[in-house]
C-alpha cells in the first residue's frame, strides 16, 4: 500500500510515539490517533509561531525600462507604474506576480531582513520588494557578503516578530526539521508555505558552479563542506528561508534545491546557523563587511595508505611569505626533505582532510587567534611523531575572485585620504611577495586627490609596516595609532625591491 508522504510519517512518528509511552509503566495508555494528533499540534504551534518571521521577496529588473519614468523610479523606493515595466502591475499589488521571488527571515524588529546573496541578484540592476503577512513594504540591500552567501535587505515596516537562532552544531542526522518559504513564488503574499522532512546529513558541499574559466573554482565556503542536508522539499524560491528545529529555533537559512535534475527530486540544502554565520551578520547588520580568516598556506590530502590506516590531517605543501603562516615554522613537503608537517585539529577540531582544513580556517573572522595541532613525521622513523599546540592570529582572506561582488553601506572612512586593508587581502598580495616585510605589514588599498596622504607620497599598491617605530598588521592597530593624531605622522612604507622608506603624511 502506497501511503502520501505526510501520512506514512506521521504514521511512523505515532507507532514509535506509542511503543514508548506503552512502555512508560507510570503513563496512561494512549492511542497511536491520540499520540498522532499530540505531535500534528507540535507542528502546527511551531509553524504558527514562527510564519510571522519569514517574508516574501520579489525582484524587479530595471534594466530596460522606459526612460521617462526612470528618475522618479530610482528616487522613490515605493513607486510603480501602473501598467509597469514589461506590462507587469505595479508591485504592491496583491495582484502583482514576480518573475524573480524567494524568501527572507526577519532579523529584528526595525525591519532587518536576511536571504540569499544569490536571491537577489544583480543589486544594481534590480528593485526589491518584501510581503510580511500580506503587507507590501520597498526594501533596499544594506550589505551582501559572497562568502557566505548571504545578504541583509532593510525595510520600514513596524510590527515584525525576529525569527528565534538556534544552534546548528547541535544538530544530528534524523532530526525532525520544519521548512518555510515562497516556492515557486506561490507564497508572494508573505504567508509562507510549509514543508517538513529530517536532518538527512551534515557537512555537506554545494554543488559545483559552471565556470569555464575556472572548472574547479569555489567561490563560497559552502562549496568546501559545512551544508545542511535536508529531505525536506525545498523548491525554486524557498532560498533564504528558515530550516526550523522542534524548538522553534532556525538552525539552517535553506538554499534551495542541491541540483536541478530531471531524474528525480533534488537533496535541499541549508547554510547551517553557526558561529560564523552569527559573527557575518554582526557585521552586515551594520552595513559593513563581515571579514573571514586566511592563515596563508597550500593544504594537500594525505596519502592513500595513510587514511586508509585511519590517519587525518591535512599535509603543508607550501607556505606563503609574509603571512601567518609564515610565523609558525612549519615544514613544507618536500623530495630534498625528510620531515613534514600535518595539521590535523583546529582549536580541538579534528581536521579530516585539505578541503576541512580551508573550511575550518576560512570561517573564522580576520585577526582572531586559532590554535593548530601539528604533527611532524620524518620520512622512515618508526618513532611517535613530535606534536606541537601552536597559536596564531589570523589575518583576511581576499574575495575579490568571487563570482559576486562585496557590498556595503557602511565603512570606516579614510585617514587623511588613505585607504588601507590586511595586505593579504588585496589582489596583488602574490604578486608582489618581494614587496612585503616579512614580519607583517598592512596594503595602502587606495590615496584620495588631493589629500594629505596623497601629497606625502602614498600610493595604492605600497605597503605600510610601522607608524613611526610600532609595527602595524592589522588596520585596527593602524587605527589605534593614527585616530587622534594631530601633528604629522610618519609611516614606513615599502614600494619596491629596492627597499623601505619614511614619509610624513602632514595633518
Amino acid at each position: 500500500m502506497n501511503l502520501p508522504r505526510w501520512t506514512s510519517l506521521y504514521l511512523c512518528l505515532a507507532l514509535v510515539a506509542w511503543g514508548a509511552t506503552v512502555r512508560a509503566q507510570d503513563a496512561p495508555e494512549k492511542s497511536p490517533f491520540e499520540i498522532a494528533a499530540a505531535m500534528e499540534k507540535v507542528v502546527v504551534d511551531l509553524i504558527e509561531q514562527n510564519e510571522g518571521s519569514v517574508v516574501s521577496i520579489a525582484r524587479v529588473r530595471t534594466d530596460e525600462r522606459p526612460s521617462a519614468l526612470a528618475d522618479r523610479f530610482d528616487q522613490e523606493p515605493g513607486f510603480f507604474p501602473r501598467g509597469g515595466f514589461q506590462n507587469v502591475v505595479e508591485p504592491t499589488s496583491p495582484q502583482f506576480v514576480p518573475q524573480e521571488y524567494a524568501t527572507g527571515v526577519v532579523l529584528d524588529a526595525k525591519g532587518l531582513i536576511l536571504t540569499t546573496y544569490h536571491a537577489i541578484g544583480a543589486r544594481e540592476k534590480c528593485k526589491y520588494f518584501v510581503w510580511s503577512n500580506q503587507r507590501p513594504f520597498a526594501a533596499e540591500v544594506i550589505a551582501a557578503d559572497p562568502w557566505l552567501d548571504l545578504a541583509v535587505l532593510k525595510i520600514d515596516a513596524p510590527n515584525l516578530t525576529p525569527i528565534k537562532l538556534g544552534d546548528a552544531k547541535t544538530l544530528r542526522k534524523g532530526q525532525f526539521v520544519i521548512a518555510l518559504g515562497n516556492p515557486f513564488g506561490i507564497a508572494r503574499d508573505g504567508r509562507p508555505s510549509a514543508a517538513w522532512g529530517l536532518v538527512s546529513n551534515l557537512d555537506r558541499k554545494a554543488p559545483a558552479i559552471d565556470n569555464p574559466q575556472d572548472p574547479i573554482a569555489r567561490p563560497t565556503l559552502h562549496h568546501y563542506g559545512n551544508l545542511i542536508e535536508t529531505d525536506a522539499r525545498l523548491e525554486q524560491g524557498t532560498s533564504g528561508g528558515p530550516l526550523l528545529n522542534l524548538q522553534g529555533e532556525m538552525i539552517g537559512l535553506t538554499t534551495s534545491l542541491a541540483a536541478p535534475g530531471e531524474s528525480g527530486r533534488s537533496a535541499g540544502l541549508a547554510i547551517p546557523v553557526d558561529q560564523a554565520l552569527k559573527d557575518a551578520l554582526e557585521k552586515l547588520t551594520q552595513g559593513r563587511e563581515a571579514e573571514y580568516g586566511f592563515l596563508g598556506l597550500a593544504p594537500e590530502v594525505l596519502s592513500v595508505e595513510e587514511r586508509q590506516r585511519g590517519k587525518h590531517g591535512a599535509r603543508v605543501s607550501r607556505v606563503v611569505p609574509g603571512t601567518p603562516a609564515a610565523e609558525l615554522n612549519l615544514v613544507e613537503t618536500s623530495y630534498t626533505s625528510d620531515s613534514s608537517d600535518v595539521i590535523t585539529h583546529v582549536d580541538g577540531e579534528a581536521v579530516r582532510d585539505a578541503d576541512h582544513l580551508i573550511l575550518l580556517l576560512s570561517r573564522v573572522a580576520a585577526g582572531r587567534e586559532v590554535r593548530l595541532t601539528v604533527e611532524r613525521a620524518t620520512r622512515g622513523d618508526d618513532k611517535s611523531p613530535r606534536i606541537t599546540q601552536k597559536r596564531v592570529k589570523l589575518s583576511k582572506k581576499y574575495l575579490g575572485d568571487v563570482v559576486r561582488p562585496i557590498y556595503t553601506t557602511v565603512s570606516d572612512p579614510p585617514w587623511r585620504g588613505l585607504t588601507i586593508d590586511y595586505a593579504t587581502a588585496t589582489p596583488n598580495f602574490q604578486e608582489r611577495l618581494s614587496y612585503l616585510d616579512p614580519d607583517g605589514c598592512l596594503a595602502v588599498v587606495e590615496v584620495a586627490r588631493p589629500s594629505p596622504a596623497w601629497d606625502a607620497g602614498l600610493r595604492g599598491g605600497m605597503f605600510i609596516s610601522h607608524v613611526g617605530d610600532e609595527r602595524v598588521t592589522t588596520p585596527e592597530q593602524f587605527r589605534q595609532l593614527t585616530s587622534n593624531r594631530k601633528d604629522a605622522v610618519k609611516l614606513r612604507t615599502t614600494q619596491s625591491i629596492n627597499g623601505s622608506s619614511m614619509v610624513s603624511v602632514a595633518p
